[in-house]
């Protein structure tokens, strides 16, 4: 219970610190993480923790927290991540930005995604600071996840390629580790057309082009399921979000442009999938001509071996601390497969329930985070926390 009540309070001053990410709509001008980036550096600091600030954009920093190799620990680096950046409040600010306990769950905005990773890390972090087993290991409280990765993107320019044995990034699993997920490309296709008169249109109008691409789209994706990627995965696919044309009441557009967002799988990269999409385009969109443009938002997609001898360890506290450790693979987007490329194995893993994301009652299970919190300890010590 000692446990539950440091790490309730401990959230509890996460939750409370408004980290709203400025570029989320509804958000205000004055949003952003800073408060909370201030809060946990001063928390590890305080604790002979190293912290060092990583500027993203103007005021918007990573907080990157290390801990040296002790003189009994191997040579294993571990990296602990999960942003601090939250969606606006849902309806009413104050009620959701004041953390509430109902019985072991803890209810308030960022509760689930991601501040009971957060707690959970950090938790973990102050515990093993002084112990002779502790591994070399990095904690970073990240920015920009919900938006456009720009935290995890720069925290890649502060290690080498593969530094890093491996990388946990912090998102609601339920303590179920993600070993996979699909990539992301947010891009758009424009068409042009002749302004023309509704009394008298012409032959090129690009709303007519923009109704062939949506049925090429609704054809690729069925190539795609035929395809089946990845058994663990549900197919790629590519989901249009928005159409906008510049024609008016009476005259045709001169331009109609289409947002999609694309999840591809594993084995491909944005470059093969976009590869694929315009040369199906180019044979299938027949006299109508179109443009793909480059994507304003990429998050590239992640495997993890399970076969990885850091990753084996790590499922043995998981089972040895919950009872089970059976991986999965989701669709959602993290930043995991950014880690990727700074770390020889990365996934996803930690307390709360996904549902709750970005919702008016978010709430984590304290026994959760708790249990995250152990794992985590154990992995840092190898077994001796």
């Amino acid at each position: 219970m000692k446990n539950l009540s440091h790490l309730s309070q401990l959230l509890s001053q996460l939750v409370a610190i408004p980290s709203i990410n400025p570029r989320l709509k509804h958000a205000a001008s004055t949003d952003n993480e800073i408060k909370l980036g201030e809060f946990i550096k001063s928390t590890l600091t305080a604790a002979g923790i190293r912290v060092v600030t990583q500027e993203v954009e103007l005021g918007r920093c990573n907080v990157i927290g290390s801990l040296a190799r002790g003189e009994k620990a191997d040579d294993k680096i571990i990296l602990l991540s999960a942003h601090m950046d939250t969606y606006p409040a849902s309806f009413d600010a104050d009620k959701e930005l004041t953390p509430r306990i109902e019985g072991t769950r803890l209810i308030g905005r960022g509760s689930a995604d991601a501040k009971g990773s957060l707690a959970a890390m950090m938790n973990a972090l102050l515990a093993v600071a002084h112990s002779a087993y502790r591994r070399e290991c990095y904690f970073v409280a990240s920015i920009d996840e919900e938006h456009e990765l720009k935290g995890a993107k720069k925290l890649t320019e502060f290690f080498s390629p593969k530094q890093i044995d491996l990388a946990i990034t912090g998102e609601p699993t339920q303590l179920i580790p993600i070993i996979m997920q699909k990539g992301i490309i947010r891009s758009t296709i424009r068409m042009n057309g002749d302004i023309g008169h509704a009394a008298y249109p012409k032959s090129k109008n690009s709303l007519f082009a923009a109704g062939k691409l949506l049925e090429c789209i609704n054809h690729f994706n069925q190539l795609l399921k035929i395809k089946n990627y990845n058994p663990l995965l549900s197919a790629a696919n590519i989901t249009p979000t928005k159409i906008i044309g510049d024609g008016d009441m009476n005259l045709t557009p001169a331009e109609t442009t289409l947002w999609f967002d694309a999840r591809f799988s594993p084995e491909m990269t944005e470059t093969d999938f976009l590869t694929e999409l315009t040369i199906f385009l180019q044979e299938h969109m027949g006299e109508h001509s179109f443009e793909i443009n480059f994507p304003h938002f990429v998050s590239p997609a992640n495997t993890c071996s399970v076969d990885d001898l850091t990753v084996k360890e790590f499922f043995s506290w998981i089972k040895q601390t919950t009872g089970q450790c059976d991986p999965e693979a989701f669709s959602y987007g993290s930043e995991a497969g950014v880690l990727s490329k700074i770390s020889k194995a990365s996934l996803v893993f930690g307390p709360g329930d996904p549902k709750y994301s970005h919702k008016a009652d978010e709430q984590v299970d304290l026994e959760e985070v708790n249990a995250a919190s152990e794992i985590f300890k154990k992995l840092l010590t190898s077994g001796h926390e």
